[in-house]
């Protein structure tokens, strides 16, 4: 079960053994209202998870079923504005991990579950309030960003 704390605007979280990134994530949103945020980092395993390369035609996806050391995680928190009026947050993450022969792989992380233990923080943003905007061109929800 996923421990959490906040000091000041930094949110501290503790996931366990096959818990879902992603879904642990959102609970943190929710948790300490975090409109606008940065994942500074995460290390810990994971497992079961999707890594997508982008290009022109799109995501280029790979399954990694087995465990795999978790070496570094960040991205941004931010809700999606467009012309459906219910808001949809659009964490997006991005990861390096490493198998058991220490090769290593990256990419924009699409799902995972916890293999043991994940340590993750999260910097939420107090002033500046981050969107995402589809662009037509690109299909992407790209990150717009709002000074008070």
């Amino acid at each position: 079960m996923m421990q959490h704390g906040i000091e000041d605007d930094l949110v501290v979280l503790k996931l366990t053994n096959n818990e879902n990134v992603f879904t642990c994530l959102e609970h943190a949103v929710d948790m300490y209202d975090i409109r606008s945020g940065i994942i500074i980092s995460g290390i810990g395993m994971i497992k079961d998870f999707e890594l997508g390369y982008f290009d022109p035609e799109g995501y280029k996806t790979k399954d990694f079923p087995e465990p795999h050391e978790l070496l570094s995680m960040n991205g941004s928190i931010a809700f999606v504005k467009d012309e459906d009026p219910k808001e949809r947050l659009i964490p997006h993450v991005h990861c390096s991990v490493a198998d058991r022969e220490h090769h290593c792989w990256g990419g924009h992380l699409h799902g995972a579950s916890v293999n043991i233990i994940n340590e993750i923080t999260i910097l939420r943003l107090t002033k500046l309030n981050l969107t995402r905007i589809k662009n037509k061109t690109t299909g992407l929800y790209e990150l717009d960003i709002v000074e008070p």
